[in-house]
């Protein structure tokens, strides 16, 4: 299992790359928030964040959402508990997983032999 360590102003969390059922959510919940622009082998940037009131709506369910099913699955440790740990901590641990996540048109390779 990988582990991440991330810091906030309020110091530093560990956390677990999600996998298995919590992976899935993971992934799903945070590929409904990706803007690609429809090109082909676009890579995720920051660019692509959401930008529009509804998107932004979309951000905030999909971050909600992320909290409840996610974040208490992968928290390891930090300066607070999970259940006690400040709004802007746990968003910017929403970013952070955010930003690890490797959207690309190359994300397998189909090997025949």
């Amino acid at each position: 299992m990988v582990n991440i360590k991330v810091e906030t102003g309020n110091g530093i969390y560990e956390v677990k790359k999600p996998s298995g059922t919590v992976g899935a959510i993971h992934i799903g919940i945070l590929t409904g928030l990706i803007r690609m622009g429809g090109k082909k082998g676009a890579e995720f940037n920051e660019t692509d964040l959401p930008m529009t009131p509804a998107e932004q709506e979309n951000l905030q369910k999909g971050f909600l959402q992320w909290t409840k099913e996610v974040l208490p699955h992968i928290y390891v440790n930090g300066p607070f508990p999970k259940d006690d740990m400040p709004g802007e901590d746990q968003f910017a641990l929403f970013f952070a997983m955010f930003s690890t996540m490797k959207v690309s048109g190359n994300i397998f390779r189909i090997i025949t032999e």
